[in-house]
């Protein structure tokens, strides 16, 4: 009885925050907004760090059914997942990737 109010209790609560009310950005506080000028200064610098992540993902599909060939080609692989990986961890992009 007591795990079914325990279950119980807990759906309601679920439901209940998922009828929550959201509010529209341009009702946020500023200083709650992300500043994503850090990141990329301009729509310019961002295209074209997503023009690069389109080529180096491609460059990973490369890889797809080849890892274990060779060292070469493994250590190669992990070269460009890696260098991805050193990219994005500098702009502090790792949490959305």
């Amino acid at each position: 009885m007591k795990k079914v109010f325990l279950i119980l209790t807990f759906l309601v609560l679920l439901i209940n925050n998922s009828f929550a009310q959201t509010i529209e950005r341009d009702q946020v506080n500023e200083k709650h907004k992300w500043n994503l000028s850090d990141i990329y200064p301009s729509t310019a610098v961002w295209q074209a760090d997503v023009d690069m992540l389109k080529n180096e993902v491609e460059k990973l599909a490369d890889f797809k059914g080849k890892l274990g060939s060779s060292a070469e080609s493994l250590y190669n692989a992990l070269k460009v997942s890696s260098g991805l990986l050193k990219h994005y961890g500098r702009h502090g992009l790792m949490q959305v990737i």
